[in-house]
This record gives structure tokens, sequence and C-alpha cells, in this order.
């Protein structure tokens, strides 16, 4: 009977580790040879402000170190070297979340979805917008001019579904708040992704910074 349970809780456990509303901020990029024009850079961990306190302190940290390990890895495949003794480069990022109501008409929360790149869901399921908007500035010498900041903004919605009907996915029914933790994750990977491609294209977009 206790290995039945046992059972029954591990595979419960990892349902939900793998469930696909959890956090997955990856943004994996292979390395490039060292430039020798561009001077060692060391990248300490970056100052990241979230405005809003229903983000678990948890997220805010994985968040942090997952901004950290992809803005690295980005660094190494634009050809940086990195090294302790390199130019501290500082990142700061200042993430902002907010509820946003829909209207109240089927036709215009259909064009705010498309909007928003999520044109496949049933309007009728969708009972609020969380916005998610990003605010990276990646610092690469001493200096104010636009040769060494790289500064990016992006934005996202992600829709909050209603409680869903008895048919549909287990791992979306795992309380009242299930519908509101998903969105969330969700908006926390997506903005993830788009700011460190919006940095990417920033930095490889026709001035790579070289430090003297």
């Amino acid at each position: 009977m206790w290995r039945f349970v046992f059972l029954v809780g591990l595979f419960w456990g990892c349902n939900s580790v793998f469930s696909p509303f959890g956090l997955d901020l990856r943004y994996p990029l292979s390395p490039a040879k060292p430039n020798p024009a561009l001077k060692p850079l060391f990248l300490a961990p970056p100052d990241v402000v979230f405005n809003a306190e229903f983000v678990p302190r948890y997220d805010q940290a994985q968040f942090t170190k997952a901004l950290q390990k992809a803005t690295i890895g980005l660094l190494q495949h634009l050809g940086y070297p990195l090294s302790p003794q390199g130019y501290n480069t500082n990142l700061q990022a200042q993430i902002s979340l907010a509820f946003k109501n829909t209207p109240k008409d089927l036709k215009e929360i259909a064009k705010m979805l498309k909007a928003s790149h999520n044109d496949s869901l049933d309007p009728a399921r969708v009972l609020q917008m969380l916005e998610a908007k990003s605010d990276l500035t990646l610092r690469l010498c001493a200096e104010d001019s636009p040769k060494c900041l790289s500064h990016i903004r992006v934005q996202i919605q992600q829709p909050i579904l209603r409680a869903n009907p008895l048919d549909s996915d287990p791992n979306e029914r795992g309380g009242p708040n299930a519908n509101y933790n998903h969105a969330l994750n969700l908006a926390l990977n997506k903005i993830f992704i788009k700011s460190m491609q919006a940095l990417q294209n920033d930095l490889a977009g026709g001035k790579t910074f070289i430090l003297n």
C-alpha cells in the first residue's frame, strides 16, 4: 500500500516538475572564438528589480541567474573574452508586470489575442491579460555614449484563462490560483526569451563594442 502511495506521489511530483507551464529560462548559444580586438569582460550578477509583489522570490532569483548566464553566453557568442580580471560589465533590468482587464466583446478580445500572438486561444476563455515589460541596460564601458550602452525595451501580453473544463489537461487544474501561476510562468518565459533576442540583435546589429 505504501509503495503505491509513494509511486503516486512521485508521479505527481514529476508531473508538476515537467509541466509545460513551469519556468524555462534558457537561451542556448554556441560560443565563438575570442576576438583579439575585443577587451576581456567580467559580468557581475545583474541588478534586476521586479515591480510586482506577486512574483515569488524564488522565481525572481531564477530569472536573475538565467539573465546573467544567458548574457555571458551572448558575450561569448559575439567573441568577447571573459575573465575575472576583465572590465566589470554591468547589467541592469527592470521587470514590470500588471494585470489588464479585457473588453466584454469577444471580437475585441480576439483582436487583442491576435495582436499579442495568442490568436489560437478561444476568446471566451480569456479572463484577463497579464502584461510584462522588460527594460534592460548593458553597460560595456565607463562612458554614457551609445558605443558603451546597449538599452532595450520589450513587452508581451499573456492571457489568463478562466476555469478549465473537466476534459482539459489535468496539469491546468492545480488549484484556484493555477491559472494565474501558469500565466505568470509563461509570461516570464516569453519576456526572458524576447529580451535576450532583442539584446543579441542590438549587440550584433553593426555596432560591436570595442573597448579601448
